[in-house]
């Protein structure tokens, strides 16, 4: 009974990490591709007989891959692949040498769209929304906006979101204590509206941002 509460307290506890933070059991020095958009399926081919590895260095033997079997690019980097057989909960390293070299265009690629997601990354850690951003990304760190509306026109769709900006002041008031039946000071925090952050997309990427305050100056970004 006791190994079986600790197995489920142990299942619970893992699929806990893993919902806080996607990079729980990530090699961090590899490229994982499904957070590179836009990127598609890619697979490689081994050109002789290799092995499937538990980790990046090689060691620690899982499964086969045979000679022209299909396997699919999970992870990315110089030294060693990181895949999945099809159809297979198979996953691990294999050595790049025994496989079909993959194109050098999309290597490059590969490395502009993971430069661009780490880009993406820390604007969504610090809550900057910057020209590239999806709808979808920036509903998730703004939340929903206050004001959204769409146009289509020739040349495409246009979002439009606007989102109220707030100042934060401290404020002060006087109470009466219910226990000592004195007045005592207490502070809260009160949000004034200053303003509003409008942001337009094309075809669901934001395109421009205009920062509008109370004082009628405006702040326009726009991207090329």
């Amino acid at each position: 009974m006791r190994q079986a509460f600790l197995l489920v307290m142990f299942s619970l506890l893992s699929s806990c990490l893993l919902a806080i933070d996607k990079n729980f059991g990530r090699d961090p020095e590899a490229i994982y591709l499904e957070d590179l958009t836009g990127l598609g399926e890619v697979l490689i081919t081994p050109r002789v007989n290799t092995g499937i590895y538990a980790r990046r260095n090689l060691q620690i033997f899982l499964a086969n891959l045979l000679k022209n079997q299909k396997a699919i690019l999970l992870a990315y980097n110089k030294d060693s692949y990181y895949v999945q057989i099809p159809n297979k909960n198979t996953k691990g390293w294999v050595d790049p040498d025994d496989l079909e070299p993959l194109d050098k265009e999309l290597i490059i690629q590969i490395a502009e769209k993971y430069e661009n997601y780490k880009k993406f990354e820390s604007a969504l850690a610090e809550k900057r929304v910057i020209p590239g951003m999806t709808l979808v990304q920036v509903k998730k760190m703004l939340g929903k906006p206050d004001k959204e509306s769409f146009r289509v026109e020739a040349s495409g769709r246009y979002d439009s979101y606007s989102y109220i900006t707030y100042e934060k002041k401290v404020r002060y008031q006087k109470v009466r204590d219910p226990f000592s039946n004195r007045l005592i000071t207490t502070s809260y925090v009160e949000k004034i509206p200053v303003g509003s952050l409008n942001i337009q997309f094309k075809e669901g990427e934001v395109v421009s941002l205009e920062q509008t305050v109370d004082n009628n100056r405006k702040t326009d970004h726009r991207f090329n």
